[in-house]
C-alpha cells in the first residue's frame, strides 16, 4: 500500500512540475526508469529460489528483444520479449 501511494504521489509531482525541468537528459533523468526496472529484475532474482529459471528466462527475453528490434520498433520488440519472459515463466517447472 505504501508503495503506491508513493507512486501516485510522484506521479503528481511530476506531472505538476515536469514543466520547469527543460533538459532531462542533463540531469540523467532518461535513465531513470530503466534504472528502476533494473532494480526489480534484481531484487526479484535474488529472492527466487530458482536462480536457473529467472536466468533462463531474463537469457530468452533479451535475445527475442534484440532480435525483434532489428525488424520492428522497440515497443513492439519490448512487449513481445515481455510476452515471452511471462510464457517462459509459465511453462518452465522448477
Amino acid at each position: 500500500m505504501t508503495a503506491y501511494i508513493n507512486w501516485i504521489f510522484a506521479t503528481f509531482i511530476g506531472a505538476c512540475f515536469s514543466s520547469l525541468i527543460y533538459d532531462y537528459k542533463k540531469f540523467g533523468l532518461d535513465f531513470a526508469l530503466p534504472a528502476m526496472f533494473i532494480g526489480l529484475l534484481i531484487s526479484s532474482v535474488k529472492e527466487n529460489s530458482n536462480l536457473r529459471k529467472s536466468c533462463a528466462i531474463i537469457i530468452s527475453s533479451a535475445v527475442v528483444l534484440l532480435a525483434s528490434i532489428k525488424f520492428l520498433s522497440a515497443n513492439t520488440g519490448i512487449m513481445i520479449a515481455a510476452i515471452l519472459g511471462v510464457i517462459i515463466g509459465g511453462v518452465i517447472k522448477k
